[in-house]
Formats: C-alpha cells, structure tokens, sequence
C-alpha cells in the first residue's frame, strides 16, 4: 500500500468511501434538484451556504465527479504517444500531461470534500429559488460562475464561493485552489498526529515541494503548471513544435522515459528544480499529480463497506484494462 495513500486517508471526506454502485449526477445536476435549504441570509451574490438535510445525495456527486475525473486523467496520461517519424516533438506530451495532471487535481480536491464546478445560470437559478422561498435572500440575486464548493461535515453545509473574486480563467483559479488544500493538507498532516511520524513528515515534505513548484517562476497563485501549458499551447514557445529548436534528442527521451512513473509510487518521484530543465520539472510534477491521484483512487476502492465501490466500473476499471493491454468496451 502506498505511504501517501496511508497518511492522506483520515483527510478523505467522510463517508465517500461508503459510496457503492454508479452515481450518475454532477455537482450542478445535484444543485437543480433542490434536496437542500438555504437558513443564512445571503450577504452578496457570490456566496451560499446550502444546508443539507441528506448528505449523501451529495456525497454521493462528489463520487461521480471525483470517479470521472480520475479516469479522464488516467486515459489522457495512458495515451501519450511518441512518434517514431518525429521522435523530438514534445508539444502534445506537455499538454497531455498538463491536462492529466489537471483531471486528476479535480479528483483528488473531491477525495478532500472540494469541488471547483461551473454552475451556470440554470443551475444558479435554482438556488436564487430556495432563497426566496425560505426569505434569506435579502433582495439578492447569486451570480453564475467558476465556484468552490467545499462539504462541512460537522455543520452538514456545502459552502459555495465564486472564485471570479479571485481573478483569472478557471484554470489559474483551479490551481490557485488545488494549492492551497495541497499546503493546507500538508500541514494538518503535520499538526493532527498526536505523534509525527517519519512517514508523515515525508509526505507532507513532498506535498511541499509539490506547491513549492506550482509557483515557481513568481507564479504566487500556484498556475505555474498552467503558464508552461499556455506557452506552449498558444505562443508555440520552449521548443516543443518544429522546428524544434535547441531541443536535443537525449532531452526529449528523459522526458518520454519518466512519463509512465505515474504508474508507480509518488514519493518516488523527485520534484527537485535542476538548473535549464523546467519542462522536465514540469512532467515530474504533472507526472506526480495522477501517481497521487492512482493510489488514493486504489486505496479508497478497497475500503467500501456496503458493497462494490463507485470506482469500480470507472477508474478502476480503466486502469485494469490499461495494465492487462486490452480495449475497454
């Protein structure tokens, strides 16, 4: 078992290990279908605070969202390619491995009880309802937007806050997020422990390093991961698109020989910067983000006690199929 995956476990959100058979509804589906209360006033019309009557109807989407983002983040690593034809071509290994690691960042915030969703108009509407109905909407009207929903377990409250606050496209406010719970989690495994551990310490030294990167270059909100993504994918920089320029083959085949390490133990995955080679940082640490991802998956999937997990027939499934070298159906 994994060290990683033993330390995080009592930081899972509660209850979402029970989860069995195949949950089918989104967060933003979940939210039209009203099975909640809104008691708090509203103060602006960017926050909510929605008051649960049956969690697990919720917990129950975190389990969908956190299932079906860890397998788009697993298929999209499984499928980086080399061409033969063009061995020196790295533009399409860097943006596939960003958006694995971005997948499997959704994944894991849902395994913390955090959800960064749009929730669009006809989802919004149906909150803007419930206010009005329970007369705690003071005349506002919540806005549409990029949201972090975040599970109170002791309250039983999905706390929601439009993150456009905060600036930025959805992606730099996702890794802005997903830094922060990283940091956050890191040090509650530090200060939780009645006795650190030297297991404990390792991982929280590797979450570090982790957050340590997703803001290097200046990148204080965490979306270093996506400004290598954005050059690469728009200004055709860093010489990942022909003519390749200053980009040697023996380069090129570090970078395609460290990419199935997210099949393996993460705390074997050195997040170390060495001088001139950021895109290899950036792939250990993409690399990083899905390993961590696959062993909380693994881990949670063995620990449902009502039945057959909801990972079952998704990501577990996928990553079956993937080690036996056969085609799902």
């Amino acid at each position: 078992m994994s060290v990683m995956s033993s330390v995080i476990r009592p930081f899972w959100m509660p209850r979402l290990n029970e989860i069995s058979g195949n949950p089918t509804s989104t967060l933003s589906e979940w939210i039209t279908r009203q099975d909640y209360t809104i008691i708090l006033p509203l103060q602006n019309k960017n926050e909510f605070i929605l008051e649960l009557s049956n969690p697990l109807t919720l917990i129950s989407t975190f389990a969908f969202d956190c299932n079906r983002m860890a397998s788009a983040a697993f298929e999209s690593m499984y499928l980086i390619n080399r061409n033969s034809q063009i061995p020196r071509a790295t533009a399409w290994f860097i943006i596939q491995s960003y958006y694995a690691a971005f997948f499997a960042g959704h994944s894991i915030l849902r395994i913390l009880g955090v959800s960064c969703s749009q929730l669009e108009y006809q989802h919004i509407k149906k909150v803007n309802t419930i206010a009005q109905l329970y007369s705690t909407d003071n005349g506002i009207e919540i806005s549409n937007g990029y949201y972090q929903c975040t599970y109170n377990p002791d309250s039983k409250q999905l706390i929601c806050k439009n993150l456009k606050q905060s600036g930025g496209g959805s992606h730099e406010s996702f890794w802005k997020i997903f830094h922060n719970e990283m940091k956050q989690l890191s040090n509650e495994i530090l200060s939780s422990s009645q006795s650190v551990t030297q297991e404990s310490q390792i991982v929280a030294s590797q979450l570090d390093n982790m957050c340590t990167i997703l803001c290097h270059e200046n990148r204080n909100g965490g979306n270093w991961l996506s400004y290598i993504r954005n050059t690469v994918n728009y200004r055709h920089e860093l010489g990942s698109w022909f003519p390749y320029r200053n980009r040697r083959r023996s380069f090129v085949d570090e970078l395609y020989a460290g990419q199935s390490a997210w099949l393996a133990e993460p705390l074997d995955i050195e997040l170390v910067r060495l001088p001139g080679t950021d895109l290899r940082l950036f792939q250990r640490t993409c690399t990083f983000i899905v390993s961590l991802c696959k062993v909380l998956i693994e881990d949670m999937a063995m620990r449902c006690p009502t039945g057959k997990s909801f990972l079952e027939d998704g990501s577990i499934r996928l990553l079956n199929t993937m080690a036996q070298g056969s085609v799902a159906s």
